[in-house]
């Protein structure tokens, strides 16, 4: 669970950064508009190669399939942050990665749990009911 968490926090700090500078911007913001309309079975046969047929490999397919939805919520997330909240966070002090842990982040929380429903709604899993 700790590994999960420290992932998320990673994810998240990393799709801020992407809105963030124009750069990164256009270069993973096209890739994962590539990435969310290929189906997650084509990501299968690269994983047999890199992990032969083990869990790691689901695992692998699971994981690049439910990304580019996550992601793309991450960052409408943070794009839609009102200005007016930004505007008051700049008033009381909050600068760098303060702005970030306490208005933005929390703010783009509602987009962000958009796209994992609907990567949950769009995976096998989440549908068969085999979901813990």
């Amino acid at each position: 669970m700790a590994v999960g968490l420290v992932l998320l926090i990673w994810q998240l700090a990393f799709l801020a950064a992407v809105v963030q500078w124009r750069f990164m911007r256009l270069s993973i913001g096209s890739l994962v508009a590539g990435m969310q309309t290929m189906p997650s079975i084509a990501w299968f046969p690269l994983a047999m190669l890199l992990f032969c047929l083990n869990e790691s490999a689901i695992m692998f397919v699971v994981i690049l399939g439910a990304a580019p939805s996550i992601a793309a919520g991450v960052i409408t997330g943070v794009d839609e942050v009102p200005p007016p909240l930004l505007q008051t966070g700049k008033l009381i002090g909050a600068r760098g990665v303060d702005r970030y842990r306490y208005i933005v982040l929390p703010a783009a929380f509602p987009s962000y749990l958009a796209g994992h429903s609907t990567t949950r709604a769009a995976s096998p899993v989440g549908r068969s009911g085999c979901s813990r």
